[in-house]
């Protein structure tokens, strides 16, 4: 792995429910880890993004790829209860792929939460 590639700064959270005083249950996203990684962008149009219905018309959600160099942090990311923070956009996780379980990186494959 070209760990020169690595140039970027994403924060990962952890979604974690806490309960206030009266027994409601709350949603808080934690700081779980900062990882450099190597960011793939899938261009518009290109067919690698997913599509969605909206008033009648046809939207591509771009889809974007983190890649980070395997570590313990890394491997416990999953797609659901996690999140990634890049450049102070919100993504959420689709997938995470292993790469063949070589433990040289893994790659989280994400879709960008509009606000």
């Amino acid at each position: 792995m070209d760990i020169s590639r690595l140039s970027e700064k994403i924060l990962v959270q952890k979604k974690t429910i806490t309960e206030d005083d009266i027994g409601n249950h709350q949603e808080m996203w934690e700081d779980y880890h900062y990882f450099f990684c190597h960011v793939s962008d899938m261009p518009q149009g290109g067919g690698n993004g997913d599509e969605t219905s909206a008033a009648g018309q046809t939207l591509e959600e771009p889809i974007i790829t983190f890649t980070v160099r395997y570590s313990k942090d890394a491997a416990a990311v999953k797609s659901t209860g996690f999140r990634v923070i890049f450049h102070d956009d919100f993504y959420n996780i689709v997938s995470v792929d292993h790469m063949n379980y070589d433990h040289k990186s893994i790659k989280l494959r994400c879709r960008k939460v509009w606000r």
